[in-house]
């Protein structure tokens, strides 16, 4: 586990600039039945992005947000370019199922991996997706967004929302978030 030093300078709270990108819009159901724009990616922070399939396949997109890192949520979901573009693009990969399996032992893999970078390059842009960009990405942004800002569930939840509409943890993620922090 990477040891992390007082030269790391936490994101302040202005780094949470939210936005929906217009270039690569695309229109989905919601379970009410409403019509959401939703994008292939939207930023949450200066560094974190979150993201679908089509996003983490686009390299235009990659390149067009600078992401130099990605966290691939989804075990269905290639790492599409780790063999072609090694340096440009580094991986890791959580292989989870969108089920009511645990993602306990994942969501510190994913925030200790983004976290050691940061503290080498902060200037490294991360995507974090899974097949939608709803709710295992979604998790794994919540956790970040938890043990940086010091955020509560539902105060994450709100704030991710606001970039990204679509985001819906499943039942037993939000759980198992809520009870990580009750500790």
């Amino acid at each position: 586990m990477a040891e992390f030093t007082n030269s790391y300078s936490k994101p302040s709270v202005s780094d949470l600039s939210g936005f929906k990108t217009k270039p690569f819009v695309f229109s989905t159901i919601d379970s009410a039945g409403n019509d959401v724009c939703a994008c292939p990616i939207n930023k949450v922070t200066r560094n974190i992005f979150i993201g679908d399939h089509n996003a983490a396949s686009n390299l235009n997109i990659l390149n067009n947000y600078g992401i130099t890192h990605i966290v691939n949520c989804a075990q269905e979901v290639k790492n599409y370019f780790e063999t072609t573009h090694p340096k440009k693009l580094k991986y890791i990969n959580l292989g989870l199922l969108d089920a009511d399996d645990g993602i306990v032992p994942s969501v510190p893999e994913a925030y200790t991996y983004i976290s050691s970078i940061l503290l080498d390059n902060p200037d490294a842009k991360f995507l974090v997706h899974c097949h939608m960009g709803m709710s295992r990405s979604a998790s794994m942004v919540l956790y970040y967004l938890m043990k940086t800002y010091r955020y509560d569930y539902d105060r994450a939840l709100k704030l991710l929302k606001k970039c990204r509409p679509i985001v819906r943890p499943n039942d037993s993620y939000s759980d198992q978030l809520k009870n990580l922090f009750k500790k």
